[in-house]
């Protein structure tokens, strides 16, 4: 476990897709927690996702979500039919 929080703080950038994944595993999210509070004092990026807001989430500790909501929050969707169109055209260009 020990190295695990080694790799998550020495990371140049962490990345942590679907955190709703973590929904009612509130030992994941006390780890976690910790691990972003260490990323936050040493300004260190994190990049997180999430198919919602944690907090929209049933099972997330309110800690956990103030960590994931820290810094900017967009919401992305997919792309429309005419923009898929216009990446998939450059893409088959290149």
């Amino acid at each position: 476990m020990q190295s695990l929080r080694d790799e998550i703080q020495n990371a140049f950038i962490l990345i942590i897709e679907d955190l709703h994944h973590l929904q009612d595993k509130q030992h994941a999210q006390e780890e976690l927690t910790l691990r972003l509070d260490a990323r936050i004092k040493s300004d260190l990026p994190t990049l997180l996702t999430c198919s919602r807001l944690p907090s929209e989430l049933r099972g997330m500790s309110p800690d956990f979500c103030g960590r994931c909501v820290q810094g900017l929050t967009l919401p992305l969707v997919l792309p429309g039919r005419a923009a898929q169109r216009q990446i998939l055209i450059e893409l088959l260009m290149k």
